[in-house]
């Protein structure tokens, strides 16, 4: 695209037209014409490439977010089996609590039971 807007310009800018003495067209008034037509199309350049650069940057900043996203996904990953591994570690802790407790309460019973006789 970037070449046809060059061959454009050039094109433009070489522009002749063939003179009619008697019915034609004001020769400066078209090259002035030509000249804003160029003109414009510079500046539409400008702002495509411009825009193109954004639209690269922005992409950049997307993969860079979709790296960060990764990460994170992959730290909560892992902080979900370290909860679950928590949590049977917990629910084994309770258990050995109350067989603890249980014990504690079956040990009583035999002192006292001991110390009745």
């Amino acid at each position: 695209m970037k070449e046809n807007i060059k061959k454009l310009y050039n094109d433009i800018l070489e522009r002749k037209f063939s003179k009619n003495m008697s019915a034609g067209y004001e020769p400066l008034e078209v090259d002035i014409f030509l000249d804003s037509v160029r003109s414009a199309l510079v500046g539409i350049d400008k702002e495509q490439r411009s825009l193109y650069q954004d639209l690269n940057q922005k992409n950049q900043e997307i993969l860079d977010l979709k790296n960060i996203i990764n990460q994170k996904d992959s730290i909560i990953q892992s902080l979900r089996a370290d909860n679950e591994s928590l949590k049977k570690d917990g629910y084994q802790s309770q258990k050995l609590m109350n067989d603890l407790g249980k014990l504690h309460v079956a040990v009583s019973e035999l002192q006292n039971g001991k110390n009745n006789k």
